[in-house]
Parts: C-alpha cells; sequence; structure tokens
C-alpha cells in the first residue's frame, strides 16, 4: 500500500482549513470571533497593528499638546483658531469638534471672548456659524432661536458674554475684549508711514497670496483698525494685470499710467479697501462704492460702521 503523500498548508489557507474544520465539527462562532477572523491572514494582522500603533502614537501626541497649551479649554481654544482652516486638512471638521468640545466645559474667559469674536467674524453662512453662536449661546445661558433676526442674536449674545465676563462694551464691543497682535500693530503703523513705498510695500504685502488669505483672518487681525484716521502717503488704484482685477498700493510718483483710482484717504479706509478687495467681496468690477458696500456689511454682522469724518491729506 502506497503511504499518503504528506502537502504543506500555505500560510494562507491555514485560517481557511481552520473554518472549514470547525464548520464540519458543528462549533458556532461568536459574533466577536467572527468579526476578528480576517485578522487570521497575517497581512491584516500586520496592517491592524500598525494602524493601532499609530492611533496610540496619535492619543499621546494630542495629550503633550493639551498639556503644553495648557489643558483641554486651551487646546480647544487653539483648535479653533482662524489659522487652523489654513494649515491643517480637514479643518472645518477639527473646529467644530472644537467647538463641541467647549459646549460642554464650563465656560472660560479665553474660549467666550474667542467665540463671541468669530460670531462676528464669520460669514453667517458660514457651516461654522451657527454651531459657534449655539454653543456660545449655552455657555453663556442665552438661549439662540434660528428664526430670529440675525442682529438680535448677535447683540442678545454680546450682552450675555459681557455679563459673564463682567466687561463693558464700548467701542467696538466685544471685538475690543482682545487686543491686536504686536505684529498687526507693527503691519497698521507701516500702512501709515509718512514714506508711501513703505506703506504702499506693507498694504500689498497684507493680502492674499503673501498675506491673510480669508476675510475671517483679515477681519480678525485688522478690524480694530478700520477706524484708524491716520492718514495714508500712498495712493490706491486698480490693478488688472492677472485674471482679475486687484487693489494695489503705490507712491504716487510711481502709479501706472491710466490706472483707476480708488478712493483711500486714511489708514482705516484703506484696509477697508484691502478687505473689499478679497475674493470672498470683490466685485466684478472696482466701480462699487467702497463706503456703501462696507456699512452694509457692518450692518449685516454687527460690526461698527466707523463713520468718523475722513481726515485729509
Amino acid at each position: 500500500m502506497r503511504p499518503s503523500r504528506k502537502t504543506k498548508t500555505a500560510t494562507w489557507e491555514a485560517p481557511a482549513n481552520a473554518d472549514l474544520l470547525r464548520r464540519r465539527a458543528g462549533s458556532t462562532d461568536s459574533p466577536w470571533t467572527r468579526l476578528l477572523a480576517p485578522l487570521r491572514w497575517p497581512p491584516l494582522r500586520r496592517l491592524a497593528v500598525r494602524v493601532l500603533f499609530l492611533l496610540v502614537a496619535a492619543a499621546l501626541l494630542f495629550g503633550l499638546a493639551t498639556y503644553n497649551t495648557g489643558g483641554i479649554d486651551a487646546m480647544a481654544s487653539t483648535l479653533l483658531r482662524k489659522e487652523i482652516r489654513n494649515e491643517l486638512p480637514g479643518s472645518a471638521t477639527i473646529r467644530r469638534g472644537a467647538i463641541e468640545v467647549v459646549a460642554r466645559r464650563p465656560p472660560s474667559p479665553d474660549v467666550l471672548k474667542h467665540l463671541v469674536r468669530m460670531a462676528h467674524v464669520l460669514e453667517p453662512d458660514d457651516p461654522l456659524w451657527s454651531p459657534v453662536v449655539h454653543a456660545l449661546g449655552s455657555m453663556v445661558g442665552q438661549p439662540v432661536s434660528d428664526d430670529a433676526p440675525l442682529l438680535e442674536t448677535l447683540s442678545s449674545l454680546d450682552r450675555a458674554t459681557a455679563r459673564a465676563l463682567d466687561m463693558a462694551i464700548e467701542g467696538l464691543g466685544a471685538l475690543a475684549w482682545v487686543d491686536m497682535d504686536q505684529f498687526s500693530t507693527d503691519s497698521v503703523d507701516e500702512v501709515a508711514s509718512a514714506d508711501a513705498s513703505v506703506g504702499a510695500h506693507r498694504f500689498n504685502s497684507m493680502r492674499p497670496p503673501d498675506g491673510l488669505p480669508t476675510s475671517e483672518w483679515y477681519l480678525d487681525e485688522l478690524l480694530p483698525a478700520f477706524g484708524d484716521a491716520r492718514p495714508v502717503a500712498f495712493v490706491l488704484v486698480a490693478d488688472s494685470t492677472g485674471d482679475a482685477w486687484r487693489p494695489m498700493a503705490f507712491a504716487p510718483d510711481q502709479v501706472p499710467a491710466g490706472a483707476r483710482p480708488i478712493r483711500a484717504a486714511t489708514v482705516g479706509e484703506a484696509l477697508r479697501v484691502g478687505l473689499w478687495g478679497l475674493e470672498d467681496y470683490r466685485p466684478p468690477t472696482p466701480g462699487a462704492d467702497v463706503d456703501t458696500w462696507w456699512r452694509a456689511l457692518a450692518a449685516r454682522r454687527g460690526l461698527p460702521a466707523f463713520d468718523q469724518p475722513v481726515a485729509s491729506r
């Protein structure tokens, strides 16, 4: 009688053979066993180990970052910042997650100031605007109705937040509770420089692609200076050398021939023109009136109109 031939079972066959033998024996697997069955294959098992390692590492890094920034509230406030929108993939999800985290925690002054600022500088149709105002309302005890007029919602949130922080609403209102950072302050001072070339260079560098990339960023950094009545030494014109026109600053003796001027006599007016010229708001042609546009935008967003007299050159 010829002896039976032994065959070698391949690695990928062993789990399948084991499953077959168990089924023939009438044994039943639990749901967890069936769920984890694919991990019997070595390639999938190695992949699962790597994914688990990455998740643990990410959790440790997040914990370290949270500790270094000063705790959960400080970390969430950092994730709410406008810089996240342009620097991290999935930023909308990250910022919304941060909003949900702070909404479930005791309110901290920094978070309240940040949320009320976002309520004013974000466009009402921005996907984050509604979560921001609802989170802020729950934190300061001010119910928010989706049917209420926008300005009524912003005004009631400003008053409730002022009570929670024991702060007054004056001048810029809730937006005055956070000072401009030193870099923005220095940049505005350069815009006001008596040297037209210095002022023009700084104005042009504030805008994309080298400067502030979005309207939220622009407003958050520069809004307090929109009422700056210091005169500017440069001239603003509508530059149309690219695909679309944009406001550009030049020293008076360097204005291109035939360029269309844009009226701006003060630092505040020039900064408003800079916002007006961003892609979010830029009209098809530069013929629209900037002052009328700004007053409508300010009224819609609960921002000051800065209707002080224009300083002469």
